[in-house]
């Protein structure tokens, strides 16, 4: 037996035990996953070789090897790493996102419905992109939501660290590859209009992703800068963001609302900080205030709370409002025409905030949440406001 018939063999018993838990659907649907397995496996032959997985005798997967000859390591590696990915995705289905992140879409025309579909149609404490935004950028604003929203699903929705940050990496390339003229995905087909139209530089989105692909080597942190630090790429990138697509690029205005980015995140930090450490085994809350505050880790894990808690909640929530604070005053330096949206992101943190001290800074037993007829109540509000600023003359 030659040396590549010998590897290949070695590499087919390896894959059967990768593929115990794949399921056989994934095979019969011809899924995507599959699909670009099978792609890469024509790469090496076309004669087939069938192996059954182990305990799934309804399943099989198909190797083409006749071109042994030509076989290369890198080749039989990349089988095997497409089979693993395989095997998890079977296990943790993923959302859609995640697929569109790499399925080839060059046509503009679909690629802007897709943007402005996911952005109208994902849960977020607020309207992404509402009526308040002015109506020349509301596709820039989808395109630029769906790229923070599928690599944050990139990091958060695959349910494998490992395969996340190939994910991440991937998309990584697909960002640089976009700065230098290449998209072949729906994101950054239309993302691409949005960066060549508003001159955007490629630091925030590579921030953006250095975020997620921190989220899956560090989930806990020891003070409060620290958190502030991943705020830094997690959050205040997307306003960094919003201000190129209104023209504007100094760093007073970039500082302010960098302190109204960091609130939201950390608002929603907050918010959440139950369900970050059953689902995602992530506590945000700095381990010296905690440690201050006497609350420990067992205690957020079993949902107890206490006074020591609603102290440390309260501790917390004070000091998103300060950033929340401070940050407003971005609001008289931003062209009227998009100050009411700005505000509305703001107003729904800050009701965030609102709704966490209702519940006597308890989010361990209820997460807190705006209901419809609040957000109805902002956005009235928020327009109400808009309104008043064309009476009276705003900044432009």
């Amino acid at each position: 037996m030659s040396k590549a018939s010998a590897l290949l063999s070695a590499g087919l018993q390896h894959a059967q035990h990768i593929a115990v838990h794949l399921a056989a659907a994934r095979i019969r649907d011809n899924t995507p996953a599959c699909r670009l397995y099978y792609h890469k496996v024509w790469l090496v032959g076309d004669a087939v070789n069938e192996f059954s997985i182990p305990g799934r005798p309804d399943a099989s997967v198909f190797v083409e090897h006749r071109m042994i000859g030509r076989l290369r390591i890198e080749a039989l590696n990349s089988i095997l790493r497409d089979l693993q990915r395989m095997t998890i995705e079977s296990t943790n289905p993923a959302p859609a996102t995640v697929h569109w992140a790499f399925a080839p879409m060059t046509d503009i025309a679909q690629a802007r419905q897709y943007t402005w579909r996911l952005a109208h149609e994902h849960y977020e404490n607020f309207t992404v992109v509402s009526h308040l935004v002015p109506k020349a950028l509301r596709q820039d604003f989808c395109n630029i939501y769906a790229f923070c929203r599928t690599a944050d699903d990139l990091g958060d929705e695959v349910g494998n660290p490992q395969l996340a940050l190939e994910y991440l990496a991937d998309f990584r390339r697909q960002t640089l590859d976009c700065y230098a003229g290449t998209t072949k995905t729906a994101v950054f087909t239309a993302l691409s209009e949005t960066i060549q139209k508003h001159d955007i530089p490629q630091r925030p989105f590579l921030d953006l992703i250095s975020a997620f692909e921190q989220d899956q080597r560090v989930n806990r942190y020891e003070t409060f800068a620290q958190v502030l630090d991943y705020c830094t790429r997690s959050a205040d990138p997307v306003g960094r963001l919003v201000l190129y697509l209104a023209g504007y690029r100094d760093q007073q205005r970039q500082a302010l609302s960098d302190k109204t980015c960091t609130a939201l995140q950390l608002a929603n930090f907050w918010q959440d900080v139950r369900r970050d450490i059953l689902e995602r085994n992530r506590i945000y809350l700095p381990a010296d205030s905690m440690h201050k505050f006497e609350v420990d880790e067992q205690q957020i894990r079993q949902g107890r709370c206490d006074d020591h808690f609603r102290a440390l909640l309260k501790f917390e929530v004070d000091r998103c409002q300060t950033l929340f604070d401070e940050g407003r005053a971005l609001l008289p330096l931003i062209h009227r025409q998009l100050r009411s949206q700005i505000s509305l992101f703001s107003a729904g943190g800050q009701a965030i905030l609102a709704a966490i001290r209702q519940q006597n800074y308890d989010t361990l037993s209820h997460r807190p949440s705006l209901s419809k007829a609040r957000k109805i109540s902002l956005m009235a509000r928020a327009m109400v406001a808009g309104a008043l600023a064309i009476f009276a003359g705003g900044a432009h």
